[in-house]
């Protein structure tokens, strides 16, 4: 931290901290344009600049009252870091949340979607063994319970049209040129 006088010349300093050549830092034309807006307008100004290949931020405020201004330099370097460290950190928090809700959500899909289809088809499956469809247990009360029904139903009936089908073909057997021959 400095303190300038109106022209140009480094009244104070602060305890040196880095070795930086102040007659390059107080002769830059951006830190001389804020210094002169430090004194003639009264206003703050920030300025980015280079140090040793590092950035920098140097801060001007006029100092009211006692025709100085306040030069801070500031290593934005470890400022940058942080910065980017938090980011970074912030990045993978929240991708490890993406994560963790899209194995939730593929869990829940799972347990209420893909296990009752499964289960349904599997019972689809048994039914052309065994010729007779029985729903699952604990089919959900959603579009894959009412479509269990469905099956139910249209095999129900689907049985009842075979079974009427061959009744129809046992009399048709039986019947010779118009005549029915019933044995009993």
């Amino acid at each position: 931290i400095y303190l300038i006088d109106h022209g140009s010349r480094i009244v104070a300093r602060a305890e040196r901290g880095h070795d930086r050549n102040e007659s390059l830092l107080v002769s830059d034309p951006a830190v001389k344009e804020a210094l002169a807006r430090s004194f003639d307008e009264r206003a703050t100004t920030s300025v980015d600049m280079t140090e040793n290949a590092h950035p920098v931020l140097v801060h001007v405020s006029p100092i009211p009252g006692l025709g100085l201004s306040a030069l801070a330099v500031v290593d934005a370097h470890s400022e940058y870091r942080a910065i980017e460290s938090t980011v970074t950190n912030s990045m993978l928090r929240r991708f490890g949340m993406m994560v963790a809700l899209v194995c939730l959500l593929f869990v829940l899909m799972r347990n209420w979607v893909l296990a009752p289809v499964s289960a349904l088809a599997a019972a689809i499956r048994n039914s052309s063994r065994t010729g007779y469809f029985e729903p699952p247990e604990n089919m959900p009360a959603n579009e894959i319970g009412a479509l269990a029904t469905l099956f139910k139903d249209v095999l129900g009936k689907l049985d009842h049209s075979v079974g009427e089908t061959e009744r129809l073909a046992l009399v048709a057997n039986a019947t010779h040129a118009g005549v029915l021959i019933a044995d009993g």
